[in-house]
């Protein structure tokens, strides 16, 4: 039995039936189109926007065409008394994403798919940022790969052959939902263990793992400045934290200790306050030690962020986590060889 052709015509928004009356004049100011690649996806949040596309002319003789349009989902909310879930209905919507050019664009490989991707990607924030000052709605947000499904639906076509277009699936992303394999009853004990410790010492480095975890989570779910802010904010958290942790040891009390922390610059404590008590390596101008590569990939690109506004790459967001946690890691490796030196300290690494 022949299997039911799909007509992909009536799930893309931007089709052959629409196209010369609705868009076709748009791309003519411009240029003239000979290639569309379309991409579809599902927003995390809603925007309310359902009639027709709305484009934006390049000066490449290329435009990027978005579509919204709305849909329901459905999210648990509570429990009732008789233990079953509720749910409510929350509108989001899909974007479908189309690459118009004169240009020739390249089908057939999966690298060039993912650019067009990416680079529609960018041309969707910026067509988010302008409805967000305009709207002011706080609820749209630009958007990275990790925010969206793991899956996307391409449709390439070379105009005006309709009818031989070629269409697959992209994948977007590796984040693919799982169910995670339930813990043992050991680990459960040495996990309580561990909160019972945590809550019992007051464990002043609690804070700078919690921030860890956070540049962690941001990054996975493309969130790369707050990814990259939260990593710095976890280095710089942590090395206040054992200076002070020094410092009381030194015969400081906490309130001297602080006025102490509070007079000198970040930079001079990093470079003065460590070595001494630890050794190791803690030259910042050394870029293939972990200092040096967290001064230049993570503490120097925060800078960007907070005082220009700079937006991160994945790949810039990535290696700014990891060049923290490879420092941070480090620096308790020193604490660890002298740990017989600086037992109080060394206590609140030990699990």
């Amino acid at each position: 039995m022949a299997k039911e052709k799909v007509d992909y015509d009536s799930i893309f928004a931007l089709n052959r039936y629409n196209f010369a009356q609705k868009y076709l004049p748009v791309y003519q100011q411009s240029f003239t189109p000979k290639f569309i690649i379309q991409f579809r996806t599902l927003l995390p949040f809603n925007v309310p926007l359902h009639r027709g596309g709305f484009s934006i002319l390049n000066e490449n003789k290329t435009a990027y065409t978005f579509c919204f349009h709305n849909v329901q989902v459905e999210k648990p909310v509570d429990v009732t008394p008789d233990l079953k879930a509720e749910t409510v209905p929350v509108s989001v919507s899909k974007v479908e994403m189309a690459l118009v050019s004169e240009n020739v664009l390249e089908a057939n490989d999966d690298k060039k798919r993912s650019d067009y991707f990416d680079e529609l990607l960018r041309g969707l924030n910026i067509f988010l940022l302008g409805y967000v000052i305009f709207t002011k709605d706080d609820d749209v947000c630009a958007v990275s790969k990790e925010m969206l499904i793991p899956v996307s639906l391409f449709r390439f076509v070379e105009l005006p052959d309709w009818d031989n277009s070629k269409v697959g699936l992209l994948i977007v992303h590796p984040n693919f939902p799982y169910q995670k394999e339930a813990l043992g009853q050991e680990t459960a004990k040495r996990i309580l263990n561990y909160v019972h410790i945590v809550n019992r010492t007051k464990n002043p480095f609690v804070l700078s793992e919690e921030l860890a975890l956070l540049a962690r989570r941001s990054l996975k779910n493309g969130l790369y400045r707050e990814a990259v802010l939260y990593a710095q904010s976890n280095v710089e958290t942590f090395l206040r934290t054992l200076l002070s942790q020094f410092l009381i040891g030194d015969a400081y009390d906490q309130a001297r200790a602080a006025s102490y922390l509070e007079e000198k610059p970040f930079k001079v404590i990093v470079q003065s306050e460590f070595h001494c008590r630890l050794g190791g390596k803690w030259n910042l101008e050394e870029e293939n030690t972990e200092i040096g590569k967290w001064w230049n990939k993570t503490y120097e690109l925060r800078n960007r962020i907070a005082h220009g506004g700079y937006f991160p790459s994945y790949e810039e967001a990535y290696t700014a986590v990891n060049a923290a946690e490879q420092f941070r890691k480090y620096v308790i490796s020193l604490i660890k060889k002298q740990k017989k030196k600086y037992p109080e300290i060394w206590k609140f690494f030990e699990i």
